[in-house]
């Protein structure tokens, strides 16, 4: 399934949704106090909380600037959700993320 808007395309990928938006102003990553995920278009993973912490740790291990730090935060029930940015040479914003959202 498909839901085009006038500034946003949705995209059903294999049940999960892949939603691209229109930027008229590509944004800077030069300011570090503007790291939000609501700030910055992104293209992401959903992982399990095994394969999320594995991760941050060989991102560590290798020595890669996170764009927003790894963040776990436990919402009303308990249920952890996890996040962390990466930025690409091309200044695209990859997103990982854990838990239900």
């Amino acid at each position: 399934m498909i839901h085009l808007a006038a500034t946003e395309v949705e995209i059903d990928f294999f049940g999960n949704h892949v939603c691209g938006q229109l930027v008229k102003k590509p944004l800077s990553s030069e300011h570090p106090e503007n790291r939000r995920p609501s700030n910055h278009p992104s293209f992401g993973l959903v992982m399990s909380s095994a394969d999320w912490h594995r991760a941050v740790d060989h991102m560590n291990f290798i020595g890669v600037k996170f764009f927003l730090e790894p963040t776990v935060e436990s919402d009303s029930t308990g249920e952890e959700h996890a996040l962390f940015l990466l930025e690409d040479p091309s200044g695209n914003i990859l997103e990982f993320k854990s838990g239900a959202s």
